[in-house]
């Protein structure tokens, strides 16, 4: 018999999720262990997830669905997490499914480990939107317990996707939860909190499938907005900079995603130029370490060499021929004669 210290309630955000939200509960209602309450929390959507969670409730007491206009996932967690009042939560994405064994094995190791263990993530698989495993078939495994902060921040050791995650929720509470600012990796900038507060232990067996797909709201971030990811990682990383004893690697992985983000701008169907520019206006500790003078952004940009002919032409056509300054130095250095 579980007691009642095991108890978890589970938190899903929802919008437009009808074509995966009954996959997603019905691997809830499969569980071994099974949670108090489900909080769905959904987040204006205009397709037929209402009537679907409608439904659903009729059938399962446990379900609570609770309405909000469009603010995104994590208003919508934090919205959920404000109806929990089990010690533990349980997060999941709505197109995302748990195997049976899930819950019963991360809170057992919950009660196992000791009272300083904040989060227990797990392994798990990527599957289509048909939910077979991905071609490659790779598993995500975690392999660092107790103190993973630094990792995290130094090595970028990842705690990947809510669906593997199950916290105290006091803890989660008392952190501050979500971070309502932030619209592409909110889960992580709670996993860092969590892992600086507490420890960290994992099951490694998989226990969750996480559905990849062109139309998830992450896929399209990356292909739409590469940029906006870029800065909403930046701004994570610039909270722990003081933390990490040794800031090279860290400037040299985030000055490379940089420069690949730039070339991704100039390559669009609509080029976007003014990359460097936005970078030292953000005004976060970081980005202000990435590149010591726009020479330097420039000069390391056109050497890359992934950029080709065409980055090369937009560079010197849209930058550096509009600047003298950066003309003079590309002539004074014979850049010049490398761009067509």
């Amino acid at each position: 018999m579980v007691q009642s210290s095991a108890a978890v309630d589970v938190v899903i955000p929802v919008r437009n999720g009808e074509r995966f939200i009954e996959a997603c509960l019905d691997s809830i209602r499969s569980q071994v262990l099974q949670p108090d309450a489900v909080i769905v929390v959904d987040d204006g959507s205009t397709d037929r997830t209402l009537s679907i969670l409608s439904t659903y409730q009729q059938r399962w007491e446990k379900l609570q669905v609770i309405r909000s206009d469009p603010r995104g996932v994590s208003h919508a967690r934090n919205l959920g997490l404000a109806a929990c009042t089990a010690p533990y939560v349980a997060f999941m994405d709505s197109d995302d499914v748990w195997l049976p064994e899930k819950l019963k094995r991360q809170i057992s190791l919950f009660q196992e480990s000791s009272s300083k263990v904040g989060l227990v993530h797990c392994a798990f698989v990527q599957i289509d939107e048909s939910g077979n495993a991905l071609p490659n078939g790779r598993v995500y495994s975690p392999t660092k317990r107790g103190n993973v902060l630094q990792a995290m921040l130094s090595e970028f050791y990842h705690i990947l996707g809510p669906s593997t995650v199950v916290a105290r929720r006091e803890l989660v509470l008392r952190l501050g939860a979500f971070d309502e600012t932030l619209t592409i990796g909110e889960d992580l900038d709670l996993w860092l909190r969590l892992a600086h507060a507490s420890d960290v232990d994992y099951v490694p067996e998989v226990l969750a499938s996480l559905r990849s797909y062109p139309e998830s709201s992450f896929s399209r971030a990356v292909a739409d907005n590469p940029e906006l990811v870029f800065f909403q990682r930046l701004k994570i990383w610039s909270r722990w900079l003081h933390l990490v004893p040794d800031k090279k690697p860290v400037i040299e992985a985030f000055r490379k995603e940089a420069l690949a983000v730039s070339a991704a701008n100039v390559v669009r169907r609509r080029p976007s130029f003014g990359f460097y520019g936005r970078l030292r206006r953000s005004g976060l500790p970081l980005s202000n370490c990435l590149f010591k003078t726009r020479w330097d952004y420039y000069g390391t940009l056109s050497r890359v060499a992934a950029i080709d002919v065409r980055i090369k032409t937009l560079i010197a056509k849209h930058v550096i021929f509009k600047s003298p300054v950066l003309l003079r130095l590309c002539k004074k250095f014979g850049k010049c004669q490398t761009l067509p």
